[in-house]
């Protein structure tokens, strides 16, 4: 359970499994409708991290957010975004 008005923090892994370096830009996270991943309920910043992970290689990367109070009590699915590009862009 997360605890609305208090910290929540964790880390995600990255492997990279590819044959080119991948660029990590930016993580973010957002409560969503459980009925409609569509429907944002509460949005988190997105941190920059911009870090390359070579071929083989892992990588941590942490983040917290503070849920707000209004919320507490209330079922919600967490979506954790982590996005990156290869050297191409994509």
């Amino acid at each position: 359970d997360i605890q609305a008005g208090f910290p929540v923090e964790f880390l995600v892994g990255f492997i990279n499994k590819g044959s080119e370096d991948y660029t990590v830009e930016t993580m973010e996270a957002s409560f969503r409708y459980p009925m409609d991943y569509t429907y944002y309920i509460q949005n988190f910043t997105a941190l920059p991290y911009y870090r390359e992970v070579a071929p083989t290689q892992e990588a941590t990367f942490a983040y917290s957010f503070i849920p707000n109070e209004a919320f507490a009590g209330r079922p919600f699915g967490l979506n954790i975004q982590l996005n990156y590009r290869d050297a191409s862009g994509n």
